[in-house]
């Protein structure tokens, strides 16, 4: 009985506490990534919706001198849709965001290039390629970094803070990671 209860009191007591990463953990990742060749990389560990480690390794770009830091944007291609259908997919199993919920009720001031699509728009149109917006479309809204606010992007636009994207280039499709990524992050 005492053993079950020093057991749960180390419980308890751990619940709470977030785990450090193991000894030199950064001096193993830089040996890795010199070993597999990597120039640069960033890691964050998140517990509990804290982050409990975040560092960068190497260099931006070979050959350059400019360091990878843990707020370093690396252009990634696509492999950022995966993540964000995660997110999102996460969100919808807790029940705090649904497939067909209009992108406009996620993100005020949301706004395609007509009244009718942007009101209809759902989370899941922006993730199956149904928006309409073209190849490519608002992918360098955030590349390179940019001090400006989802809101404010992109900055030359005709109406300053709002996310306003052209007229569709082609019908059915060009999933958007942008918007979409950004409705994962107004779920609260």
């Amino acid at each position: 009985m005492k053993r079950l209860s020093l057991f749960a009191i180390a419980l308890a007591c751990s619940v709470n506490a977030l785990a450090a990463p193991p000894a030199n953990f950064d001096q193993r990742v830089e040996s890795l990534r010199k070993q597999v060749g990597v120039p640069g990389m960033s890691i964050s560990i998140v517990e509990n919706d804290k982050v409990t480690f975040a560092q960068g390794f190497g260099v931006r770009k070979l050959g350059s001198p400019e360091l990878v830091d843990a707020d370093t944007i690396f252009p990634t291609g696509s492999t950022g849709k995966a993540f964000t259908t995660a997110d999102l997919a996460i969100l919808v199993d807790e029940g705090k965001l649904g497939w067909d919920d209009k992108v406009t009720d996620r993100i005020p001031g949301f706004e395609m290039y007509d009244a009718w699509v942007t009101r209809e728009m759902t989370v899941r149109d922006l993730l199956t390629h149904r928006s309409g917006l073209g190849l490519g479309a608002g992918d360098l809204m955030f590349v390179p970094r940019s001090n400006l606010s989802r809101a404010e992007s992109p900055a030359d636009h005709p109406r300053p803070g709002r996310v306003r994207f052209d007229a569709p280039a082609d019908r059915g499709r060009s999933f958007r990671e942008s918007p979409t990524g950004h409705t994962s992050e107004s779920r609260g």
